[in-house]
């Protein structure tokens, strides 16, 4: 039987069946629909929970071995089977086909998949598997599905969100719903309750990725690859805007490049006295055509960003940040 994620929980209440299947590429309902069967089984006895993972070092007689069975307080048992690939090869086809002859009522066998294809689908080990389980599909929200999405979503944590506020955190992560719900669990902790208007949430974006990028900027300037990357790596999984890390670095680079040039009559412009000693340390390594080299590859991401020109923006600004970060810089 085929069950839409939204109604997978009333389902549940209805009765649990044998064999489940989840698959889908949307990682955050993936993994939600799973633990919410696997938390309906532990509810009603199903104590001990046993992961395979269907790599190649898997042994697939655990899973008959799993299925016949029985634990020394003969506990119902929950058979957590990932196969990530979505192929479990010769072995571990013949493994599920066996199981499926010779069911279990004890056992509870949970089958996690990606996105099962057309051709993924037509293998005899899947088509057997979906007569007699429950299946689950996950689908990322369409766009005019994602606003309603955040706001029930909101609504778990005691948030009212105006839509136009949710469609901002929507274009913000670009429908990546774990990034969004990262976004709503961060902004219930700033507000226990009431509405969250669209002036309220972009203050509360801004002021992060300000934070984040202004990081970027101070391991930048002490040549500090690693923890540039790891800043790098967490402004891209929370899908900071582009714009704002784009402004805040060609401000850091044009500073950089007054400081490292000796002829620029004021070197020093509007740099907090703090700073100072980070540019200064910057200007040893990196001479000014590294900065005005940088300033052009940010126009260039900039354009990336607004889909003017081609390429993957993530990609251009991790470029552009080793690039005057390397010592010596890759670019001279």
């Amino acid at each position: 039987m085929k069950i839409a994620y939204g109604k997978l929980q009333g389902h549940l209440r209805n009765g649990l069946k044998d064999i489940y299947v989840v698959s889908g590429d949307e990682p955050l309902q993936h993994r939600e629909a799973c633990e919410l069967i696997i938390e309906t089984a532990r509810s009603q006895g199903y104590d001990d929970h046993q992961i395979l993972n269907a790599d190649n070092a898997l042994d697939w007689q655990q899973l008959g071995y799993l299925q016949q069975s029985q634990s020394l307080f003969a506990e119902k048992k929950i058979i957590d089977l990932r196969v990530d690939q979505g192929r479990p090869g010769s072995e571990g086809s013949k493994a599920l086909l066996a199981y499926l002859s010779q069911p279990n009522r004890d056992c509870l066998l949970l089958v996690r998949l990606p996105f099962m294809n057309r051709k993924m689908a037509s293998a005899k080990w899947y088509k057997s598997l979906e007569k007699v389980a429950d299946v689950v599909t996950v689908w990322p929200p369409r766009d005019h599905e994602m606003t309603q999405w955040l706001q029930s979503r909101a609504r778990k944590r005691h948030l009212e969100i105006h839509p136009d506020a949710a469609r901002l955190i929507m274009h913000a992560t670009e429908g990546n719903l774990l990034a969004a719900d990262q976004w709503l669990e961060r902004l219930s902790l700033d507000h226990d309750s009431g509405v969250l208007d669209l002036a309220t949430v972009r203050s509360l974006m801004v002021d992060d990725a300000q934070f984040e990028t202004n990081n970027l900027v101070k391991y930048l300037l002490q040549g500090d690859v690693r923890s540039v990357i790891r800043v790098w790596s967490h402004l891209r999984a929370m899908n900071e805007p582009l714009p704002l890390i784009v402004w805040v670095l060609a401000d850091a680079f044009r500073q950089a490049s007054r400081i490292s040039d000796p002829d620029h009559s004021m070197p020093h412009g509007n740099i907090r006295q703090e700073w100072l000693g980070l540019y200064r340390q910057a200007a040893q390594r990196v001479p000014p055509s590294g900065w005005n080299r940088g300033l052009q590859e940010l126009a260039e991401l900039d354009r990336i960003s607004k889909g003017v020109s081609g390429g993957d923006a993530w990609q251009a600004l991790l470029k552009i940040v080793i690039g005057v970060t390397s010592r010596p810089s890759i670019w001279f």
